[in-house]
């Protein structure tokens, strides 16, 4: 009967380990992987460094988003920081810095796709169609016909659930546009800021969610940036360039959820099961 007992309370105590506190079982982050460190308080950090085609990758504007470097045009690299920016404001546990990694920091860097002026089928990337192009494929590179996607390149040789380093790339080939005024252009250019927003948030291990709140064209658009993102147009341009962009209420809860909760090691279970062991067994003298 102790046998049982207590059997069921370290298959208990480890379901706890194994799949975080209660509160954030439903949370949509992935639990299969972390960053080297998580466990030990570290990897919460991640350094995003920009390739040069991501600075010369010139946005289309419509005149009213402010640009911080005006000698070269709103571009990429623009767009992801402002996107960094609106994560870091959340207070969500992660910090995202640009530049490279000081100790315990995750190095993510930011490129456009590969492009190989010989032979097409060796691009990272196809054109995207208006009607189709999706974001992501986060994980392998995902199909050619996405806008944008987040990738792990390097993991701990130790454990390879543990990411070292990983990278977020851009279709080159993509109309990218913020803010521009002419209707038709809303159909083909795609919001690099909501983009970088939603490929930061699967940086921050968060899944695709359920949609929540307003993705209509031409007013602030509130939604969940971790939703799908051909859903309502919301990878499309908005001709109002001020409007809110930054993680909704349910990127903000899932992406703390995400920084609280890390991946434990098998020496981490262990220890936990040791301790529970010993604990139960110093029950079991006291009875």
């Amino acid at each position: 009967m102790w046998y049982e007992a207590n059997r069921t309370c370290l298959s208990v105590a480890l379901a706890a380990v194994l799949f975080g506190a209660a509160g954030h079982a439903e949370a949509d982050y992935d639990k299969t992987w972390d960053y080297k460190g998580a466990d030990k308080g570290g990897g919460r950090t991640l350094s995003l460094t920009f390739g040069v085609d991501t600075i010369m990758k010139v946005v289309h504007t419509g005149g009213v988003e402010p640009d911080p470097t005006p000698e070269n045009g709103y571009n990429i690299a623009d767009s992801v920081r402002r996107a960094m920016s609106s994560w870091n404001a959340t207070g969500s546990g992660w910090t995202l810095k640009e530049g490279a990694p000081l100790a315990g920091e995750i190095p993510v860097h930011v490129r456009m796709g590969f492009i190989d002026p010989t032979d097409p089928t060796k691009n990272e990337f196809d054109h995207p169609n208006s009607d189709t192009a999706d974001n992501d494929g986060h994980g392998g590179g995902g199909p050619k016909n996405t806008l944008a996607f987040f990738r792990i390149t390097g993991t701990d040789p130790a454990d390879g659930r543990f990411a070292t380093s990983a990278e977020i790339v851009f279709n080159p080939f993509a109309s990218w546009g913020i803010g521009t005024n002419a209707p038709m252009r809303e159909d083909i250019n795609y919001d690099p800021i909501i983009v970088a927003l939603h490929e930061i948030g699967h940086a921050l291990r968060l899944d695709h969610t359920t949609p929540g709140g307003s993705t209509t064209i031409g007013i602030p658009r509130d939604g969940d940036v971790m939703r799908p993102m051909t859903q309502s147009g919301w990878h499309q341009t908005n001709m109002d360039a001020a409007f809110a962009r930054n993680p909704h209420a349910n990127d903000i809860a899932f992406a703390m959820a995400s920084a609280t909760n890390p991946l434990p090691t098998p020496s981490t279970v262990a220890a936990m099961l040791l301790g529970l062991g010993a604990a139960s067994g110093r029950r079991r003298r006291g009875v």
